[in-house]
């Protein structure tokens, strides 16, 4: 019975080792399918060394093996807490992931969502800083300086992502947008990301 639990966790971690590499910004739960192999396999250990060596050795493992249990729970139901906010769950992938344009990505969509304009710019930013050239997310950095008022930044931001992504789905909004800027004299104002993510 151990080679099957031994099999349940390396099979169902196998998928996520990155033998055929796969973009997943947040895989953690991929551990809680593998982790009852795992836990089978270490349950069957301590209980057969325990029942060789006496009822007493055989209580006292199965106390320990409670404990973790409830460690276990305690960290998942953190997890679980995490998952539940995604501006946090993003916020944590920048600090893993600082070149990785996805999780500013996300984070600033989430701080727009939530109406914190100045945050969400920030995180765009530091997705463009990232990969310069994503229409999309100066696009949403866009909508985002039109809500901030700054039109000057929107409409810079507005000509370059129909620049670098003129089949973009909202691309005829776009130039809606640029003419009506543009009809009220504003004259578009670089809006840079910094030199590197932090």
């Amino acid at each position: 019975e151990r080679w099957l639990a031994a099999a349940w966790f390396f099979g169902m971690l196998l998928p996520v080792m990155q033998a055929i590499p796969m973009i997943n910004l947040f895989a953690d739960r991929y551990l809680y399918v593998a982790l009852p192999g795992a836990l089978w396999l270490i349950a069957d250990v301590v209980d057969t060394t325990a029942r060789r060596r006496g009822a007493g050795l055989q209580h006292a493992a199965f106390g320990v093996l409670a404990i973790v249990i409830v460690v276990f729970a305690g960290f998942s139901h953190g997890r679980a807490r995490k998952w539940a906010d995604p501006a946090s769950l993003y916020r944590e992938a920048t600090i893993a992931y600082p070149l990785g344009r996805t999780g500013w990505t996300g984070l600033g969509a989430e701080l727009q969502k939530q109406g914190d304009f100045p945050g969400a710019a920030q995180a765009y930013l530091q997705s463009l800083a990232v990969f310069p050239d994503d229409g999309h997310v100066r696009h949403l950095l866009g909508r985002v300086r039109l809500e901030e008022q700054r039109r000057d930044l929107a409409l810079y931001d507005f000509e370059t992502s129909l620049r670098l992504a003129p089949a973009h789905p909202n691309a005829s909004w776009t130039r809606h947008q640029i003419e009506r800027l543009r009809a009220q004299g504003i004259r578009p104002a670089p809006d840079e990301p910094p030199a590197q993510a932090p």
